[in-house]
């Protein structure tokens, strides 16, 4: 018995294709149906091969059309310039560069002395009584005292340096 027919529109189609397709499988009583052989005819006459591929072929022109056009937009840039900017010194004298390099490293090693001593501070509180841990914390103590000693000495060593440089 021949029993099934389905008629199918494509809707990505630009011209909503009709396609007809028939179905013929064995029916024997109490056995399951299994399709044996499928038949599909295109209502419009036009074969369903040539569709397909127009279907691949409108990506890759897509494609090339876009790097095309990308590739004119490139060629058709022009170059900026820039304007010539001509700076020697943002300081006036060596002086200055030395006062600066003071201040730096005078903050730096104030900076760090100040964490060896918060640290030794929290080592000392939280070590109860433990002899490792108070260790530490004298280790972190003396550490924090180097760094206040050089952030004081430092600019007895930059006055050296600018009897060295003459400035």
């Amino acid at each position: 018995m021949r029993l099934i027919s389905l008629t199918a529109k494509v809707a990505d189609r630009p011209h909503a294709h009709q396609t007809s397709c028939r179905s013929i499988s064995p029916t024997i009583a109490g056995a399951p149906t299994a399709v044996t052989e499928t038949e599909c005819t295109s209502l419009d006459s036009t074969p369903m091969s040539d569709r397909r591929r127009d279907g691949t072929q409108r990506p890759r022109l897509l494609l090339v059309a876009g790097q095309l056009l990308i590739l004119a937009f490139l060629l058709s840039a022009s170059s900026a310039q820039a304007e010539t900017v001509h700076t020697v010194a943002l300081v006036a004298s060596v002086d200055q560069v030395l006062t600066n390099i003071r201040n730096w490293i005078m903050g730096i090693l104030a900076a760090l002395a100040t964490v060896f001593l918060s640290i030794a501070f929290v080592r000392r509180m939280t070590g109860a009584g433990d002899p490792g841990e108070i260790e530490k914390a004298k280790t972190a103590f003396r550490s924090a005292c180097w760094g206040y000693l050089g952030a004081l000495s430092t600019p007895l060593v930059i006055e050296v340096l600018k009897g060295f440089v003459g400035a």
